[in-house]
């Protein structure tokens, strides 16, 4: 059986609904987008395991039922005694362009390095990480991350890096992009958006994205560019995937996310690189029609 670890931190979202002043609960967060969207799509030869630590309260509790639903594994999804989940409201504009209001100073996956031994977590076939998941960690958190990803690449695990660049979540530019360059230099696949690059490095186009990526040892890099053509380069070669048009754009919460759990799901599976790009495209169009992270069952 392959074996996917996602890390990272989850929270209860509440999504604006067509209904004026009235929002809908759920959950989210990037590494559980990529984790629900990749579950539902992957064979039960593959297993979905979810890295993140929560509270003991009745949100905590819907939220561990809400996996077992997905079919995500939750054994290393820890309880923390005294935190909780973090919450996030999201307004989205006429485009769908979406602004989030966050409450997660006293997020429990915040101390999951505190509370675990992650050298007792079996080593899994794929390891997935986000700027995102790197922002949440204090400097000692983050040493043991650093040290664990070590001994996971030494022991055949490849690591899936999405940028995700959010500066509020750092103290400053300096700060992320030390640990982005340690992160590029670890991981075996690349997903970055051309808008994260813009903002934390400059480069604007796909060919400075290369560019700036080309010093790295990454075995396949995979550029989003929003309703643009996806760019892709492997040691063999280079191309780009158009993107369908979508005339209907609601929410892009979790376009990013959606694209990267179709595209794995669809490469881990066996298909090609530029199926599995078009997996991704096909179902980030599918998510960016809808309110909310988590498209229902019935919509995917």
């Amino acid at each position: 059986m392959t074996d996917i670890a996602i890390l990272g931190e989850c929270m209860l979202e509440m999504a604006p609904t067509e209904q004026d002043n009235c929002f809908q609960q759920g959950f989210a967060g990037d590494v559980y987008s990529v984790a629900v969207y990749m579950a539902r799509l992957v064979s039960p030869r593959i297993n979905v395991r979810l890295l993140t630590a929560v509270g003991e309260g009745a949100i905590s509790l819907q939220f561990r039922e809400a996996l077992r639903e997905e079919r995500i594994d939750s054994t290393h999804v820890l309880t923390h005694p005294s935190r909780h989940m973090g919450l996030y409201m999201v307004k989205n504009e006429a485009d769908g362009e979406r602004h989030f209001t966050y409450w997660r100073g006293e997020s429990a996956a915040k101390d999951f390095f505190k509370i675990i031994d992650s050298y007792e977590i079996n080593p899994p076939d794929y390891f997935f990480i986000s700027g995102i998941s790197l922002a949440i960690y204090d400097e000692p958190s983050l040493f043991n991350l650093k040290s664990w990803l070590k001994y996971l690449k030494d022991r055949g695990t490849t690591v899936v890096f999405d940028p995700n660049y959010r500066p509020a979540l750092w103290s400053s530019t300096g700060a992320a992009l030390e640990v982005y360059a340690w992160a590029f230099s670890l991981c075996d696949i690349a997903l970055p958006g051309i808008e994260d690059m813009a903002r934390l490095y400059g480069p604007e186009t796909p060919d400075e994205v290369f560019g700036l990526l080309k010093d790295y040892d990454i075995d396949t890099i995979i550029i989003k560019n929003g309703a643009d053509p996806i760019w892709y380069a492997t040691p063999e070669e280079t191309g780009q995937v158009a993107v369908s048009p979508c005339h209907k754009v609601v929410d892009t919460t979790a376009a990013g996310d959606s694209f990267n759990a179709a595209f794995l799901a669809t490469r881990l599976s066996g298909d090609s690189l530029t199926a599995s790009i078009q997996a991704g495209s096909a179902l980030a169009r599918k998510v960016i029609q809808h309110r909310g992270a988590i498209l229902p069952r019935q919509h995917q």
